[in-house]
Protein backbone atom coordinates (compact mmCIF):
# COMPACT_ATOMS: atom_id res chain seq x y z
CA UNK A 1 0.00 0.00 0.00
CA UNK A 2 1.35 3.41 -0.97
CA UNK A 3 2.00 5.90 1.82
CA UNK A 4 1.34 9.61 1.38
CA UNK A 5 5.05 10.38 1.08
CA UNK A 6 5.55 7.72 -1.61
CA UNK A 7 2.54 9.02 -3.53
CA UNK A 8 3.79 12.63 -3.38
CA UNK A 9 7.22 11.47 -4.57
CA UNK A 10 5.73 9.51 -7.47
CA UNK A 11 3.47 12.43 -8.44
CA UNK A 12 6.42 14.86 -8.42
CA UNK A 13 8.63 12.62 -10.54
CA UNK A 14 5.80 11.74 -12.95
CA UNK A 15 4.84 15.40 -13.32
CA UNK A 16 8.41 16.35 -14.20
CA UNK A 17 8.69 13.39 -16.59
CA UNK A 18 5.46 14.31 -18.37
CA UNK A 19 6.49 17.94 -18.79
CA UNK A 20 9.96 16.97 -20.07
CA UNK A 21 8.43 14.57 -22.60
CA UNK A 22 6.06 17.31 -23.79
CA UNK A 23 9.00 19.75 -24.02
CA UNK A 24 11.18 17.64 -26.27
CA UNK A 25 8.96 15.06 -27.99
CA UNK A 26 5.91 15.21 -30.25
CA UNK A 27 2.53 13.71 -29.46
CA UNK A 28 3.03 10.61 -31.72
CA UNK A 29 6.40 9.95 -30.05
CA UNK A 30 4.71 10.26 -26.66
CA UNK A 31 2.05 7.70 -27.66
CA UNK A 32 4.72 5.25 -28.83
CA UNK A 33 6.77 5.65 -25.63
CA UNK A 34 3.87 5.39 -23.18
CA UNK A 35 3.46 1.57 -23.41
CA UNK A 36 7.20 1.12 -22.87
CA UNK A 37 7.06 3.35 -19.81
CA UNK A 38 4.06 1.43 -18.47
CA UNK A 39 5.74 -1.97 -18.92
CA UNK A 40 8.94 -0.77 -17.22
CA UNK A 41 7.02 0.65 -14.27
CA UNK A 42 4.89 -2.47 -13.98
CA UNK A 43 7.96 -4.68 -13.69
CA UNK A 44 9.58 -2.42 -11.11
CA UNK A 45 6.72 -0.97 -9.02
CA UNK A 46 3.54 -2.96 -9.49
CA UNK A 47 0.31 -2.13 -11.26
CA UNK A 48 -1.15 0.38 -8.77
CA UNK A 49 1.84 2.70 -8.78
CA UNK A 50 2.17 2.15 -12.52
CA UNK A 51 -1.38 3.37 -13.12
CA UNK A 52 -0.88 6.45 -10.94
CA UNK A 53 2.42 7.38 -12.60
CA UNK A 54 1.28 6.77 -16.19
CA UNK A 55 -1.90 8.77 -15.59
CA UNK A 56 0.10 11.63 -14.05
CA UNK A 57 2.57 11.63 -16.95
CA UNK A 58 -0.33 11.79 -19.41
CA UNK A 59 -2.03 14.62 -17.53
CA UNK A 60 1.27 16.51 -17.26
CA UNK A 61 1.83 16.15 -21.00
CA UNK A 62 -1.66 17.53 -21.69
CA UNK A 63 -1.21 20.32 -19.14
CA UNK A 64 2.01 21.49 -20.81
CA UNK A 65 0.39 21.51 -24.26
CA UNK A 66 -2.62 23.43 -22.89
CA UNK A 67 -0.45 26.05 -21.15
CA UNK A 68 1.65 26.48 -24.27
CA UNK A 69 -1.40 26.97 -26.50
CA UNK A 70 -2.63 29.67 -24.11
CA UNK A 71 0.78 31.39 -24.12
CA UNK A 72 1.01 31.33 -27.92
CA UNK A 73 -2.44 32.88 -28.27
CA UNK A 74 -1.37 36.02 -26.36
CA UNK A 75 -0.74 39.09 -28.50
CA UNK A 76 0.43 42.52 -27.42
CA UNK A 77 -1.94 45.45 -27.94
CA UNK A 78 -1.20 47.93 -30.71
CA UNK A 79 1.41 50.64 -30.14
CA UNK A 80 1.71 52.82 -28.18
CA UNK A 81 1.55 50.35 -25.28
CA UNK A 82 0.82 51.42 -21.71
CA UNK A 83 1.96 49.45 -18.67
CA UNK A 84 3.45 49.56 -15.18
CA UNK A 85 7.03 48.66 -14.23
CA UNK A 86 7.13 46.01 -11.47
CA UNK A 87 10.88 45.22 -11.47
CA UNK A 88 14.03 46.90 -12.76
CA UNK A 89 17.63 45.84 -13.29
CA UNK A 90 20.41 47.81 -14.90
CA UNK A 91 23.69 47.06 -16.64
CA UNK A 92 26.21 49.42 -18.16
CA UNK A 93 24.08 50.42 -21.17
CA UNK A 94 20.48 49.23 -20.62
CA UNK A 95 17.62 49.03 -18.18
CA UNK A 96 15.84 45.67 -18.06
CA UNK A 97 12.23 46.29 -17.06
CA UNK A 98 9.54 43.79 -16.14
CA UNK A 99 6.32 45.48 -17.30
CA UNK A 100 2.74 44.51 -16.60
CA UNK A 101 0.21 45.54 -19.26
CA UNK A 102 -3.47 45.97 -18.60
CA UNK A 103 -5.68 43.21 -20.05
CA UNK A 104 -2.55 41.26 -21.09
CA UNK A 105 -1.73 38.11 -19.12
CA UNK A 106 1.82 37.82 -17.87
CA UNK A 107 4.56 40.42 -18.09
CA UNK A 108 7.02 41.48 -20.80
CA UNK A 109 10.76 42.07 -20.70
CA UNK A 110 11.33 45.60 -21.99
CA UNK A 111 14.90 46.68 -22.77
CA UNK A 112 15.43 50.45 -22.85
CA UNK A 113 18.50 52.76 -22.73
CA UNK A 114 20.22 53.28 -19.37
CA UNK A 115 19.06 56.90 -19.22
CA UNK A 116 16.65 58.47 -18.45
CA UNK A 117 15.99 56.21 -15.47
CA UNK A 118 12.62 54.49 -15.15
CA UNK A 119 11.63 53.50 -11.64
CA UNK A 120 9.53 50.64 -10.34
CA UNK A 121 5.79 51.44 -10.11
CA UNK A 122 6.11 53.97 -12.95
CA UNK A 123 3.28 54.06 -15.47
CA UNK A 124 4.96 54.15 -18.88
CA UNK A 125 4.06 54.35 -22.55
CA UNK A 126 6.26 52.89 -25.28
CA UNK A 127 6.29 51.47 -28.79
CA UNK A 128 8.00 48.22 -29.70
CA UNK A 129 7.83 45.40 -32.21
CA UNK A 130 8.01 41.75 -31.14
CA UNK A 131 10.55 40.05 -33.39
CA UNK A 132 9.76 36.46 -34.41
CA UNK A 133 11.85 33.88 -32.55
CA UNK A 134 12.17 30.12 -32.55
CA UNK A 135 10.15 28.00 -30.13
CA UNK A 136 13.11 27.08 -27.91
CA UNK A 137 14.03 30.72 -27.26
CA UNK A 138 10.41 31.57 -26.61
CA UNK A 139 10.15 28.73 -24.11
CA UNK A 140 13.25 29.99 -22.32
CA UNK A 141 11.58 33.38 -22.08
CA UNK A 142 8.41 31.81 -20.68
CA UNK A 143 10.52 29.88 -18.15
CA UNK A 144 11.71 33.22 -16.73
CA UNK A 145 8.13 34.38 -16.29
CA UNK A 146 7.97 36.68 -19.35
CA UNK A 147 5.35 36.46 -22.07
CA UNK A 148 7.31 38.54 -24.60
CA UNK A 149 10.57 40.42 -25.07
CA UNK A 150 11.02 43.69 -26.89
CA UNK A 151 13.28 46.76 -27.09
CA UNK A 152 12.36 50.42 -27.26
CA UNK A 153 14.58 53.46 -27.80
CA UNK A 154 12.15 55.79 -26.09
CA UNK A 155 9.91 55.45 -23.03
CA UNK A 156 7.49 58.07 -21.77
CA UNK A 157 6.77 58.13 -18.04
CA UNK A 158 3.16 59.16 -17.62
CA UNK A 159 2.88 58.71 -13.85
CA UNK A 160 4.54 57.44 -10.69
CA UNK A 161 2.78 55.39 -8.01
CA UNK A 162 4.33 55.42 -4.55
CA UNK A 163 3.25 51.95 -3.43
CA UNK A 164 5.02 49.15 -1.55
CA UNK A 165 6.88 48.03 -4.69
CA UNK A 166 8.31 51.53 -5.14
CA UNK A 167 9.69 51.72 -1.59
CA UNK A 168 10.89 48.11 -1.65
CA UNK A 169 12.82 48.73 -4.85
CA UNK A 170 14.25 51.99 -3.51
CA UNK A 171 15.53 50.10 -0.48
CA UNK A 172 17.21 47.66 -2.89
CA UNK A 173 18.83 50.50 -4.85
CA UNK A 174 19.97 52.15 -1.59
CA UNK A 175 21.45 48.87 -0.34
CA UNK A 176 23.33 48.32 -3.61
CA UNK A 177 24.61 51.92 -3.59
CA UNK A 178 25.92 51.54 -0.02
CA UNK A 179 27.76 48.34 -0.92
CA UNK A 180 29.31 50.12 -3.92
CA UNK A 181 30.36 53.03 -1.70
CA UNK A 182 32.00 50.93 1.00
CA UNK A 183 33.67 48.22 -1.11
CA UNK A 184 35.95 48.31 -4.18
CA UNK A 185 35.69 46.02 -7.19
CA UNK A 186 35.61 43.06 -7.68
CA UNK A 187 34.69 42.55 -3.99
CA UNK A 188 31.70 44.90 -4.25
CA UNK A 189 30.10 43.07 -7.18
CA UNK A 190 30.70 39.74 -5.43
CA UNK A 191 28.84 40.92 -2.30
CA UNK A 192 26.00 42.42 -4.35
CA UNK A 193 25.52 39.14 -6.21
CA UNK A 194 25.57 37.12 -2.98
CA UNK A 195 23.07 39.33 -1.13
CA UNK A 196 20.75 40.79 -3.78
CA UNK A 197 21.37 38.68 -6.91
CA UNK A 198 22.82 41.71 -8.74
CA UNK A 199 25.20 40.02 -11.20
CA UNK A 200 25.15 42.69 -13.92
CA UNK A 201 28.55 44.19 -13.08
CA UNK A 202 30.56 41.09 -12.14
CA UNK A 203 33.75 41.12 -14.25
CA UNK A 204 33.88 38.37 -16.85
CA UNK A 205 37.26 37.21 -15.51
CA UNK A 206 35.75 36.76 -12.03
CA UNK A 207 32.82 34.73 -13.43
CA UNK A 208 35.27 32.50 -15.30
CA UNK A 209 37.42 31.91 -12.22
CA UNK A 210 34.45 31.05 -10.02
CA UNK A 211 33.14 28.70 -12.70
CA UNK A 212 36.48 26.91 -13.15
CA UNK A 213 36.91 26.49 -9.40
CA UNK A 214 33.34 25.22 -8.89
CA UNK A 215 32.31 28.18 -6.72
CA UNK A 216 29.64 29.78 -8.94
CA UNK A 217 26.92 28.67 -6.51
CA UNK A 218 28.25 31.13 -3.92
CA UNK A 219 27.16 34.02 -6.16
CA UNK A 220 23.65 32.56 -6.60
CA UNK A 221 20.77 32.99 -4.17
CA UNK A 222 20.04 29.56 -2.71
CA UNK A 223 18.67 27.81 0.34
CA UNK A 224 21.78 28.76 2.30
CA UNK A 225 21.00 32.45 1.81
CA UNK A 226 17.40 31.95 2.90
CA UNK A 227 18.45 29.99 5.98
CA UNK A 228 20.94 32.65 7.04
CA UNK A 229 18.46 35.48 6.41
CA UNK A 230 15.69 33.83 8.42
CA UNK A 231 18.13 32.67 11.09
CA UNK A 232 19.35 36.21 11.76
CA UNK A 233 15.80 37.57 11.61
CA UNK A 234 14.43 34.96 14.05
CA UNK A 235 17.27 35.65 16.53
CA UNK A 236 16.50 39.38 16.46
CA UNK A 237 12.78 38.77 16.99
CA UNK A 238 13.44 36.30 19.81
CA UNK A 239 15.49 38.96 21.56
CA UNK A 240 12.42 41.20 21.35
CA UNK A 241 10.40 38.54 23.19
CA UNK A 242 7.80 37.95 20.44
CA UNK A 243 5.65 34.83 20.42
CA UNK A 244 6.68 31.86 18.30
CA UNK A 245 3.68 32.08 15.93
CA UNK A 246 4.25 35.81 15.39
CA UNK A 247 7.91 35.12 14.59
CA UNK A 248 6.85 32.53 11.99
CA UNK A 249 4.37 34.98 10.45
CA UNK A 250 7.00 37.75 10.26
CA UNK A 251 9.52 35.29 8.77
CA UNK A 252 7.03 34.36 6.05
CA UNK A 253 6.51 38.03 5.15
CA UNK A 254 10.26 38.72 5.09
CA UNK A 255 10.95 35.70 2.84
CA UNK A 256 8.22 36.74 0.41
CA UNK A 257 9.46 40.33 0.21
CA UNK A 258 13.07 39.20 -0.19
CA UNK A 259 12.32 36.98 -3.18
CA UNK A 260 10.46 39.91 -4.81
CA UNK A 261 13.40 42.24 -4.16
CA UNK A 262 15.91 39.95 -5.87
CA UNK A 263 13.75 39.36 -8.95
CA UNK A 264 12.42 35.84 -8.25
CA UNK A 265 15.31 33.73 -9.62
CA UNK A 266 14.63 29.99 -9.84
CA UNK A 267 16.95 28.94 -7.01
CA UNK A 268 15.39 31.55 -4.70
CA UNK A 269 11.85 30.49 -5.61
CA UNK A 270 12.69 26.88 -4.77
CA UNK A 271 14.25 27.92 -1.48
CA UNK A 272 11.45 30.28 -0.48
CA UNK A 273 8.64 27.82 -1.31
CA UNK A 274 10.38 25.11 0.72
CA UNK A 275 10.97 27.57 3.57
CA UNK A 276 7.33 28.67 3.58
CA UNK A 277 6.13 25.05 3.59
CA UNK A 278 8.53 24.26 6.44
CA UNK A 279 7.37 27.28 8.44
CA UNK A 280 3.74 26.26 7.88
CA UNK A 281 4.51 22.75 9.13
CA UNK A 282 6.26 24.09 12.21
CA UNK A 283 3.37 26.46 12.92
CA UNK A 284 0.99 23.47 12.89
CA UNK A 285 3.40 21.43 15.05
CA UNK A 286 4.13 18.95 12.27
CA UNK A 287 7.40 17.09 11.79
CA UNK A 288 9.21 18.59 8.82
CA UNK A 289 10.51 16.05 6.27
CA UNK A 290 12.90 17.81 3.86
CA UNK A 291 12.42 15.25 1.08
CA UNK A 292 8.64 15.57 1.35
CA UNK A 293 8.96 19.36 1.18
CA UNK A 294 11.16 19.06 -1.89
CA UNK A 295 8.59 16.92 -3.73
CA UNK A 296 5.77 19.33 -2.82
CA UNK A 297 7.89 22.25 -4.04
CA UNK A 298 8.60 20.50 -7.34
CA UNK A 299 4.86 19.94 -7.87
CA UNK A 300 3.99 23.53 -6.97
CA UNK A 301 6.60 25.26 -9.15
CA UNK A 302 6.11 22.86 -12.08
CA UNK A 303 2.41 23.68 -12.19
CA UNK A 304 3.04 27.43 -11.88
CA UNK A 305 5.66 27.53 -14.64
CA UNK A 306 5.98 24.23 -16.58
CA UNK A 307 8.61 25.66 -18.97
CA UNK A 308 11.11 26.05 -16.15
CA UNK A 309 11.41 22.25 -15.87
CA UNK A 310 13.05 21.85 -19.26
CA UNK A 311 14.41 25.30 -20.10
CA UNK A 312 15.55 27.02 -16.88
CA UNK A 313 19.06 25.86 -15.99
CA UNK A 314 18.90 27.55 -12.57
CA UNK A 315 15.71 25.62 -11.74
CA UNK A 316 17.28 22.33 -12.80
CA UNK A 317 20.56 22.88 -10.94
CA UNK A 318 18.79 24.03 -7.79
CA UNK A 319 16.62 20.93 -7.46
CA UNK A 320 19.24 18.43 -8.61
CA UNK A 321 21.85 19.83 -6.21
CA UNK A 322 19.41 19.56 -3.30
CA UNK A 323 18.49 16.00 -4.32
CA UNK A 324 22.18 15.13 -4.24
CA UNK A 325 22.58 16.67 -0.79
CA UNK A 326 19.57 14.81 0.60
CA UNK A 327 20.45 11.37 -0.79
CA UNK A 328 24.25 11.38 -0.72
CA UNK A 329 25.68 13.63 2.03
CA UNK A 330 25.28 11.17 4.91
CA UNK A 331 26.38 8.24 2.76
CA UNK A 332 29.54 10.03 1.59
CA UNK A 333 30.44 11.08 5.13
CA UNK A 334 30.38 7.40 6.10
CA UNK A 335 32.49 6.42 3.10
CA UNK A 336 34.99 9.22 3.80
CA UNK A 337 35.26 8.46 7.53
CA UNK A 338 39.04 8.21 7.14
CA UNK A 339 39.31 11.95 6.40
CA UNK A 340 39.85 14.35 9.32
CA UNK A 341 36.72 16.06 10.65
CA UNK A 342 38.43 19.13 12.09
CA UNK A 343 37.54 22.56 10.57
CA UNK A 344 34.86 20.76 8.57
CA UNK A 345 37.15 19.03 6.05
CA UNK A 346 35.12 15.79 5.85
CA UNK A 347 31.78 17.61 5.89
CA UNK A 348 32.92 20.12 3.27
CA UNK A 349 34.14 17.45 0.84
CA UNK A 350 31.04 15.28 1.40
CA UNK A 351 28.65 18.18 0.89
CA UNK A 352 30.38 19.39 -2.27
CA UNK A 353 30.55 15.92 -3.81
CA UNK A 354 26.90 15.23 -2.93
CA UNK A 355 25.74 18.47 -4.56
CA UNK A 356 27.71 17.63 -7.73
CA UNK A 357 26.47 14.05 -8.24
CA UNK A 358 23.32 14.88 -10.20
CA UNK A 359 24.37 18.20 -11.77
CA UNK A 360 27.72 17.53 -13.41
CA UNK A 361 26.14 16.03 -16.58
CA UNK A 362 24.14 19.27 -16.95
CA UNK A 363 27.33 21.34 -16.69
CA UNK A 364 28.95 19.19 -19.37
CA UNK A 365 25.87 19.49 -21.60
CA UNK A 366 25.53 23.27 -21.34
CA UNK A 367 29.15 24.42 -20.91
CA UNK A 368 31.20 21.44 -22.19
CA UNK A 369 33.29 21.66 -18.98
CA UNK A 370 32.95 20.56 -15.35
CA UNK A 371 35.14 21.53 -12.38
CA UNK A 372 36.97 18.62 -10.73
CA UNK A 373 38.71 20.81 -8.19
CA UNK A 374 35.42 22.02 -6.66
CA UNK A 375 35.44 19.74 -3.56
CA UNK A 376 38.80 21.12 -2.45
CA UNK A 377 37.96 24.73 -3.29
CA UNK A 378 34.66 24.59 -1.39
CA UNK A 379 36.40 23.58 1.84
CA UNK A 380 38.13 26.97 1.87
CA UNK A 381 35.22 28.97 0.40
CA UNK A 382 31.95 27.80 2.01
CA UNK A 383 32.49 29.25 5.52
CA UNK A 384 33.45 32.61 4.02
CA UNK A 385 30.45 32.51 1.66
CA UNK A 386 28.01 32.08 4.55
CA UNK A 387 29.72 34.86 6.51
CA UNK A 388 29.68 37.20 3.51
CA UNK A 389 25.87 36.89 3.18
CA UNK A 390 25.39 38.13 6.75
CA UNK A 391 28.00 40.86 6.39
CA UNK A 392 26.45 42.10 3.14
CA UNK A 393 23.05 42.42 4.82
CA UNK A 394 24.40 44.34 7.80
CA UNK A 395 27.06 46.55 6.19
CA UNK A 396 24.76 49.30 4.76
CA UNK A 397 23.21 49.79 8.21
CA UNK A 398 26.48 49.85 10.13
CA UNK A 399 28.01 51.97 7.35
CA UNK A 400 26.00 54.94 8.57
CA UNK A 401 27.86 54.89 11.92
CA UNK A 402 31.24 56.69 11.79
CA UNK A 403 34.34 54.53 12.40
CA UNK A 404 32.26 51.42 13.18
CA UNK A 405 31.00 51.35 9.59
CA UNK A 406 34.51 51.74 8.17
CA UNK A 407 35.83 48.94 10.38
CA UNK A 408 33.02 46.57 9.46
CA UNK A 409 33.46 47.43 5.76
CA UNK A 410 37.14 46.44 6.05
CA UNK A 411 36.18 43.08 7.59
CA UNK A 412 33.62 42.50 4.82
CA UNK A 413 36.22 43.41 2.21
CA UNK A 414 38.68 40.81 3.53
CA UNK A 415 35.96 38.13 3.54
CA UNK A 416 35.04 38.86 -0.09
CA UNK A 417 38.71 39.17 -1.05
CA UNK A 418 39.42 35.75 0.47
CA UNK A 419 36.67 34.23 -1.68
CA UNK A 420 38.12 35.89 -4.76
CA UNK A 421 41.62 34.61 -3.88
CA UNK A 422 40.34 31.04 -3.40
CA UNK A 423 38.59 31.14 -6.79
CA UNK A 424 41.67 32.70 -8.41
CA UNK A 425 44.14 30.19 -6.95
CA UNK A 426 42.16 27.05 -7.77
CA UNK A 427 41.05 28.26 -11.21
CA UNK A 428 44.68 28.82 -12.20
CA UNK A 429 45.36 25.06 -12.28
CA UNK A 430 45.43 23.56 -15.76
CA UNK A 431 43.62 20.47 -14.45
CA UNK A 432 40.87 22.43 -12.64
CA UNK A 433 38.26 21.45 -15.24
CA UNK A 434 37.71 18.68 -17.75
CA UNK A 435 36.22 19.37 -21.18
CA UNK A 436 33.85 16.96 -22.92
CA UNK A 437 31.30 17.71 -25.61
CA UNK A 438 28.37 15.34 -25.14
CA UNK A 439 25.98 14.03 -27.75
CA UNK A 440 22.34 13.33 -26.89
CA UNK A 441 22.83 9.65 -26.04
CA UNK A 442 25.85 10.32 -23.82
CA UNK A 443 23.92 13.05 -21.97
CA UNK A 444 20.92 10.77 -21.31
CA UNK A 445 23.19 7.95 -20.10
CA UNK A 446 25.19 10.24 -17.80
CA UNK A 447 22.00 11.72 -16.32
CA UNK A 448 20.52 8.25 -15.76
CA UNK A 449 23.68 6.72 -14.26
CA UNK A 450 23.71 8.52 -10.86
CA UNK A 451 19.94 8.09 -10.57
CA UNK A 452 20.18 4.32 -11.10
CA UNK A 453 23.11 4.04 -8.67
CA UNK A 454 21.12 5.99 -6.04
CA UNK A 455 18.06 3.74 -6.45
CA UNK A 456 20.14 0.55 -6.27
CA UNK A 457 22.06 1.68 -3.19
CA UNK A 458 18.87 2.79 -1.43
CA UNK A 459 17.20 -0.58 -2.07
CA UNK A 460 20.33 -2.44 -0.95
CA UNK A 461 20.60 -0.45 2.28
CA UNK A 462 16.91 -0.99 3.08
CA UNK A 463 17.24 -4.76 2.52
Amino acid sequence: MMTTKVMVRDLALALVAGILIASFFSFPQFLWSLPLIAVGLLLYLGWRQMVVIVLTITLAFGYFIWRESLAQSQTLPDSPISGQVIFRQVDEVNQLLRVEIQDYPGSILLIVPRYPEVWVSSSIQFSCVIRPTDLERQRRLWSRGYSSRCSSREVTVIGQVYDWRYYLHHWREWHLAQLKRHLPEPESSLVRATVLADEAEIPESTETEFSRSGLSHIMAISGMNMTLLIGVFIILLRLRGLSYRLILLCSTVVLSLYVIVIGQPASALRAVVMSLLALAGIAHQRTVDIRHLLYLTIITLSLINPWSVGYDLGWQLSFLALLGLLFWTERLQQWLSGLPSWIGIRAGISTTLAAQIFIWPLFLWHFQTVSIIAPLANIFALPAGALLMIQGLILPLLGMIPYLGSGFALITYYTAHWLWLVAHWFAASDWAVIAWQLNNLEFICLMALPLLITIMLSRYEKS
